[in-house]
């Protein structure tokens, strides 16, 4: 009869038992998409009419732990679900804002892109205008992509055709007074330059003419003076003549010949200067 006794309250406990196990592992098991089809589970084990007899508060208590893993469970899956629904909000409002500086990024770049061609196809008449402006004053642009004078001996003077694209206003105004300065003030020099040099040459030409006049008129007064003196050189300097048989001899008159030739070459040389 004990033995019998004992037989029945193991299996009550261990019915109690099985029932919280199997409840903890459908909780275990359990997603935030399957909370109601586990608590209708559990309802239905929970409305079995098991008669636990005298064991009827532990079959209570059991079923109080097992709604209060429940609660815990279903709090935090529904915590879980609210962290991932707020992340997916999260998510998409970055998503849309990302969406919105992209397309204001890529809206200002446009109107930038815009806005600098304009500029660019402003600058280019500009240019234009700046091109005629400085071959009005004789600077024109190279096959080298400079503007230059192109008398170079007059003006070196050289400009890159960024120096005038990217030039202001202001700056481009005083290129232009500096050059016109410049290009004046190197044709007042080269003008002056010419007018030296003419005048240098016309004196040359005088003083050559007055040379020549007075070369003349020595020339003409020496003329007779230079006649005797020539044939007077002529007779002093004659050539010695003298027959010998003497190798000595003949070597000395030889030399003798060729002093006075080279004496007499060198004062004739003189007189004509003369």
């Amino acid at each position: 009869k004990e033995r019998l006794e004992n037989e029945r309250i193991e299996k009550i406990k261990s019915t109690i038992s099985d029932f919280e196990s199997c409840s903890y592992d459908l909780i275990s098991k359990m997603t935030f998409e399957k909370i109601k089809e586990t608590k209708d589970s559990l309802d239905n084990y929970f409305s079995i009419d098991y008669d636990a007899q005298e064991f009827d508060i532990l079959y209570q208590q059991a079923k109080n732990r097992i709604q209060n893993v429940f609660d815990v469970k279903c709090g935090e899956l529904q915590e879980k679900e609210n962290q991932r629904i707020e992340n997916e909000r999260l998510a998409r409002e970055k998503a849309e804002a990302d969406a919105k500086l992209k397309a204001i990024e890529e809206q200002q770049l446009k109107e930038r892109l815009e806005r600098e061609e304009k500029e660019r196809e402003e600058k280019v008449k500009v240019f234009e205008v700046r091109e005629n402006r400085l071959a009005e004053i004789g600077i024109i642009l190279n096959s080298l992509g400079f503007f230059v004078f192109p008398d170079s001996k007059i003006l070196l003077v050289n400009y890159s055709i960024e120096n005038i694209f990217d030039a202001d206003v202001i700056d481009f105004e005083n290129i232009l007074t500096n050059a016109k300065k410049a290009i004046q003030e190197a044709k007042i020099e080269a003008e002056e330059r010419v007018a030296k040099e003419e005048l240098k040459r016309l004196a040359e030409i005088e003083s050559n003419k007055e040379f020549q006049k007075k070369n003349k008129e020595r020339q003409k007064r020496l003329k007779t003076d230079k006649a005797i003196i020539k044939n007077g050189l002529e007779i002093y300097f004659a050539e010695l003549d003298l027959f010998t048989e003497n190798a000595e001899t003949k070597e000395f008159i030889e030399n003798a010949n060729n002093s006075i030739q080279d004496l007499k070459t060198e004062l004739l040389t003189q007189l004509e200067n003369l």
